[in-house]
């Protein structure tokens, strides 16, 4: 290889890697995907409820179907004023099956059929943003109890004794009772 050879092949090389990231960028706008981040959720938190309960589910959860109708349940067992105190907003981490990204027809959905009475729903952003957040694990179903301003005061995670309707309502009416 010659010094003329050995030249053109370093000017290939750094118009590659200049032209690298605006390739990237055209191959996400072509595949549907946009650079630009998405939207912000609304927030989390109320400031007229005591706590806010997160509840987190997928389209091919049967767990999830089966449990979120008994917390609801049991949470509906409280006196009505400390009702009031709770916020429950569904996350819909994914479809049926879970390679299908959650929409809010779909959020809408599973409210309908599995926890009608919460105050909110929506699609978790792909790939389990909020979730992660607040680090539940692997699986659904999961929940987090939040505290007026956002903090933590309890994670329920997937598993037969980890996330159990009666621990998860017991927890919940020990905080708002009396509020």
């Amino acid at each position: 290889m010659n010094f003329i050879d050995t030249l053109s092949v370093i000017q290939e090389a750094t118009l590659m890697r200049k032209s690298l990231p605006i390739l990237f960028a055209l191959v996400l706008v072509g595949c549907g995907k946009s650079p630009v981040s998405e939207p912000t959720p609304p927030p989390i938190t109320d400031p007229r409820h005591a706590v806010q309960l997160l509840v987190f589910g997928a389209g091919y959860c049967d767990v999830c179907k089966a449990k979120f109708p008994q917390i609801e349940s049991l949470l509906a067992q409280l006196p009505a004023a400390a009702r009031k105190n709770v916020n429950v907003q569904i996350y819909v981490t994914s479809g049926d099956p879970a390679s299908v990204p959650p929409d809010q027809t779909l959020a809408d959905y599973y409210k309908s059929k599995y926890f009608a009475s919460a105050n909110g729903t929506q699609p978790d952003g792909w790939r389990w943003k909020t979730f992660k957040k607040y680090g539940l694990g692997r699986d659904v179903p999961a929940a987090v109890v939040l505290d007026a301003g956002g903090n933590v005061l309890q994670k329920y995670i997937a598993g037969d004794t980890t996330f159990m309707p009666e621990a998860i309502a017991g927890f919940i009416k020990s905080q708002v009772m009396g509020r």
